[in-house]
């Protein structure tokens, strides 16, 4: 066997745990994205199940993203023009 190719136990729980950390992160910004939407706000780019798909595939950094433009005090700051 060539170095490298076993899979070996710790890999096949690493993957299963990052699966998971991403299906709830997924889930969570899924969650807080219909409740944007019943407080009558507006998502931004993209709707709640494409967020969710986004959040799936990338992890964090779409969760992130998506806490940045909704949630955080940085969405209602108003640019001061110089």
């Amino acid at each position: 066997m060539e170095l490298g190719t076993e899979i070996t136990p710790y890999y096949i729980v690493a993957s299963a745990f990052m699966m998971f950390v991403h299906l709830v992160l997924a889930y969570g910004v899924y969650h807080e994205a219909e409740q944007v939407k019943k407080r009558k706000q507006k998502l931004w780019f993209l709707g709640s199940f494409f967020w969710f798909l986004l959040t799936l595939s990338v992890g964090i950094f779409a969760a992130a993203a998506f806490w940045l433009m909704h949630c955080s005090n940085l969405k209602d700051t108003p640019l001061k023009s110089r």
